[in-house]
């Protein structure tokens, strides 16, 4: 008899201990359906903000496409592209003709004969020496003069 009450005490143990396996495994079902039903609302929200912000970009580019295509627009950019053009032109001979800077200058002009006239070794050595992508990459944001040779043989030094 005692080892049939002590089986019954296990077994109803047992049974507690599945009951409650099961209460926190609804928990956990239930925290679960909570956070999936907040995820798809605000999934269904960050979609609709999408959708919007993409539906306002489109209509700034349609503006824009269409503005650009206006006379004014074309006028403008034509006229700042020629104000950028002779204000390159005027610092580049500022630069040229600077009087503080003349004997410098006249030597890296020489320079510059030199070695693009000179013949092929001339060459040869202003090819090794100038890299023209860098200038481009890394230049013309410091340099008022745009054109790149000019540019190197300004910024160049002769003591």
């Amino acid at each position: 008899m005692l080892g049939s009450k002590a089986g019954v005490n296990n077994l109803s143990a047992e049974l507690e201990y599945w009951h409650q396996s099961a209460e926190e495994r609804e928990r956990w079902i239930a925290e679960l359906e909570k956070a999936k039903a907040w995820l798809a609302q605000h999934g269904d929200n960050w979609r609709a903000t999408a959708e919007q912000r993409s539906e306002r970009v489109a209509v700034l580019e349609e503006t824009i496409i269409r503005m650009r295509a206006t006379r004014a627009w074309r006028a403008a950019e034509w006229s700042v592209g020629v104000l950028r053009r002779l204000s390159g032109i005027c610092r580049g001979i500022m630069l040229v003709g600077s009087p503080r800077l003349a004997p410098s200058n006249a030597k890296n002009f020489l320079l510059g004969l030199r070695l693009v006239f000179g013949g092929g070794k001339g060459r040869a050595i202003w090819d090794a020496h100038f890299d023209a992508d860098y200038y481009n990459w890394g230049l013309p944001r410091r340099s008022a003069v745009r054109h790149p040779s000019l540019a190197s043989l300004c910024a160049l030094w002769i003591p």
